[in-house]
């Protein structure tokens, strides 16, 4: 793709869904959208670990290196300026870090990216339901984002994800959510969320 925007890829995996990225950076949401690219950080899981007044003193996500795991999600591409932005939001170099990553994207080009990735801290706390559905939220952003998937208009996205503790590596439980999504309109038209394995 290529919308003449200039910047990095950054990928997305935890909160950072299209919505909250154009709320966070004061970008309209049809310009995000614009420059996002659905992909896969392979060789990585999501992970959860510390604690965030955010998400009311419950364990953020990172993702970790995980051989046989992929974590799809999506990349946007960042100006210099959105980046300062971000790493405010994302509490460099206190809590998060940004390094480089490798990511493929649905015609499996492989692409040069950043990534946030959480400072390891040894404390976990089962994340926030509000949490867990903007996570779900970034997660099925990888089936509509172009290129969308051949379903017709209106279509469910599911996202399932394990809830693993990011410093042990300990399965906690797992996450599952629907979005019944319109594509003509890109508008939810329901949202069904529910844990499982606690």
């Amino acid at each position: 793709m290529d919308s003449g925007k200039e910047g990095t890829w950054i990928f997305c995996y935890g909160s950072n869904h299209p919505e909250q990225i154009s709320r966070r950076l004061e970008v309209p949401l049809e310009d995000v959208l614009a420059n996002c690219r659905a992909c896969t950080a392979k060789g990585y899981t999501r992970a959860f670990m510390g604690i965030t007044s955010l998400w009311n003193n419950t364990s953020p996500s990172t993702i970790i290196k995980a051989e046989s795991k992929d974590c799809k999600a999506f990349a946007y591409l960042m100006s210099a300026e959105e980046v300062v932005q971000m790493d405010k939001w994302e509490g460099i170099p206190l809590y998060y870090t940004r390094e480089d990553i490798l990511l493929e994207d649905k015609q499996g080009e492989v692409f040069a990216g950043q990534v946030y990735l959480q400072v390891p801290q040894e404390e976990f706390v089962y994340p926030d339901e509000g949490y867990l559905q903007a996570c779900s939220k970034t997660s099925m952003a990888y089936y509509y984002l172009p290129p969308a998937e051949e379903t017709g208009s209106v279509d469910y996205y599911n996202a399932q994800f394990e809830i693993i503790n990011g410093f042990n590596g300990k399965n906690e439980g797992e996450y599952m959510a629907k979005i019944l999504y319109d594509e003509h309109t890109e508008k939810v038209i329901e949202n069904t969320l529910s844990k499982a394995l606690e």
